[in-house]
């Protein structure tokens, strides 16, 4: 079975709160797909705020429902947060390989939106899956993938980190 080029991260946070273990993976068509959904789940509140045809109670909730997750996204910084910054970080982890505990607890991935956003800010982190996520999947950024250093680079990659 094929397996794509993927990077490591092991991080543990000097205070102890944030441990992670992530396998970041160069995108296959699963991934893409993955990722598609994710981005795709912002314009679907959007599109249940316009049913306004459908008069029935479920109808009323999910629009209200969509209405206050909305009402908290009118910042542009949650808006980019997750049409792209969760999607691109989140969609290429993979689900079997990687974990994380916050404060001792187990997180499994998928993390949701809410638990992605509300996980403490550690920038070496943020780099480190960044960079895992852009190099293995340059095309995300329009950028052409080269002639496949990244990838073989990628590919046996592996960082440890105590941030």
């Amino acid at each position: 079975m094929y397996a794509p080029p993927s990077t490591v991260i092991d991080f543990t946070s000097q205070d102890g709160v944030l441990v992670a273990h992530l396998v970041v993976r160069r995108a296959d068509y699963e991934i893409g797909y993955r990722r598609a959904v994710l981005k795709a789940e912002y314009p679907a509140l959007l599109a249940a705020l316009k049913e306004i045809g459908v008069n029935d109670e479920a109808a009323d909730t999910a629009r209200q429902e969509a209405h206050e997750r909305l009402e908290a996204e009118q910042d542009v910084t949650m808006r980019w947060l997750r049409s792209v910054v969760y999607p691109d970080l989140m969609a290429p982890v993979s689900l079997v390989d990687s974990w994380l505990t916050l404060n001792g607890e187990e997180l499994r991935f998928p993390l949701t939106f809410d638990q992605f956003i509300h996980l403490p800010e550690y920038e070496e982190l943020d780099a480190l899956w960044r960079t895992a996520v852009y190099t293995l999947n340059a095309h995300w950024l329009g950028t052409p993938a080269g002639n496949g250093q990244a990838e073989k680079k990628a590919e046996t990659a592996t960082t440890s980190t105590t941030g």
